[in-house]
């Protein structure tokens, strides 16, 4: 729609000056229901105000109290604090996840000695951004005599670390039966 037609539009609906009109569109970067919003506010419009996108003459054209428009307003405006909550929730969520995996370490072992010990974080990243060879790498390490297990306060836990140590034994034994 041109810019005067939605002047004489609002100037109709409104029952305002084509200059006042043209002032509250300008002010709201042509947007016409945000200036509508703005002439409520103001008082400058009737109870009544007909607005549609359908035809006059359309069944679906009626006439909208303002303040039914202010209720919907306030139930949009909750929805978007809801929205807000959840990303707050999820912010804090990856907060949590990026600090846990900075706090606890994988380890990699050969003989009961360190070799490795590096945050968690950068397994993670490497398995993100190549897993198949991060894959090979470990599976390599595993007959190779490596042992992997993890160290910290969420990780390292006897479940995990005996989850790990097995997965070493299996590959040791496959290893000792391929020697036999």
């Amino acid at each position: 729609m041109e810019h005067m037609e939605m002047v004489e539009k609002l100037r109709e609906k409104a029952n305002i000056t084509i200059e006042e009109a043209k002032v509250v569109l300008e002010k709201n970067n042509w947007d016409m229901l945000d200036a509508l919003i703005e002439l409520e506010r103001q008082g400058k419009i009737a109870d009544g105000v007909k607005m549609s996108t359908e035809n006059q003459n359309s069944a679906a054209y009626e006439t909208v109290s303002p303040t039914v428009t202010g209720q919907a307003f306030e139930g949009e405006a909750e929805g978007s604090t809801a929205e807000k909550k959840n990303r707050g929730k999820i912010k804090r969520t990856l907060k949590q996840i990026l600090r846990m995996s900075i706090d606890n370490s994988f380890v990699v072992k050969r003989n009961g000695e360190v070799l490795v010990r590096v945050p968690v974080l950068i397994p993670i990243v490497c398995a993100a951004a190549s897993f198949w060879i991060t894959a090979i790498v470990l599976f390599a390490g595993l007959i190779f005599g490596l042992k992997y297990s993890f160290e910290g306060k969420e990780l390292g836990k006897d479940t995990i670390n005996d989850t790990m140590e097995k997965a070493s034994d299996f590959a040791q034994n496959i290893v000792d039966e391929i020697k036999e």
